[in-house]
């Protein structure tokens, strides 16, 4: 006993500041790694909603589901939330008999990993928590009107002028943004409302032709900051996300 060696109190406190050292390193790394994988994620999500999006015009006459209402849904598709269109056309799985979400606990492509607040699927819904959505649509409150092919909600694909351009789904808490007034002068929902910039202040963006992007935006809309939808595009009004931008212009 005698003879064996022993660490010394130094000794001990030395290792123990060499491991808070190193792991003081090792977790911010960590860390960046986790959001980066959540962030593929989400992308793949948006990337496979872009497949869902032209496999639905496709049996839609060339329309996409418009954000509350549809009137351009061929029969048996769901009159009602743009998620519900998708959900009875591609996900009959996770529906009870009566069209009704069967499992909470399983959110499908409708939870991005970095929303942890996210309880449903999706809800139409001001009210706390259940509005804690993951994605918003480009589109005003669909009502069976004319559609804007300045928006992707209720527009129609053969119409889209710059599809590359174009915001379709993206990061965001309720059912849809609203860019400008809508009809009758009512002051639409404005997108400062409902964009989440959720993986590190970066967005992530379904664009109207299938491709996916991550930024650090503010978003930025076309018009001049006029409720006129007609405006010559300019790109000098940000779509910002807390409030200090516009929410009347129409945008690409």
């Amino acid at each position: 006993m005698s003879g064996r060696q022993r660490f010394t109190l130094i000794e001990l406190l030395v290792v123990i500041a060499i491991i808070a050292i190193l792991a003081s390193m090792l977790l911010p790394a960590l860390n960046r790694a986790r959001d980066t994988a959540k962030t593929s994620k989400c992308m793949a999500q948006l990337k496979q909603f872009g497949v869902y999006w032209q496999m639905y015009a496709d049996n839609s006459d060339g329309y996409i589901h418009e954000s509350k209402y549809n009137s351009y849904a061929p029969s048996g598709v769901s009159t009602h939330l743009w998620q519900q269109g998708i959900n009875e056309m591609f996900a009959q799985g996770f529906l009870d008999g009566n069209r009704n979400w069967r499992d909470n606990r399983k959110l499908w492509l409708w939870n991005c990993p970095a929303n942890m607040d996210q309880i449903v699927p999706f809800a139409d819904t001001n009210s706390e928590p259940e509005r804690k959505n993951s994605y918003t649509g480009n589109g005003g409150n669909g009502n069976g009107k004319t559609p804007d092919h300045s928006q992707f909600l209720g527009s129609r694909v053969n119409q889209w002028k710059y599809p590359a351009r174009l915001y379709a789904i993206m990061d965001g808490m309720q059912v849809f943004v609203e860019p400008h007034k809508i009809e009758g002068g009512s002051s639409g929902q404005g997108p400062q409302h409902g964009v989440v910039y959720r993986h590190n202040n970066a967005l992530n963006m379904l664009f109207a032709d299938g491709h996916v992007k991550t930024g650090k935006y503010p978003l930025w809309n076309r018009g001049n900051g006029s409720s006129n939808i007609n405006d010559t595009a300019s790109n000098t009004q940000p779509w910002f996300a807390d409030g200090r931008g516009h929410n009347l212009q129409n945008f690409y």
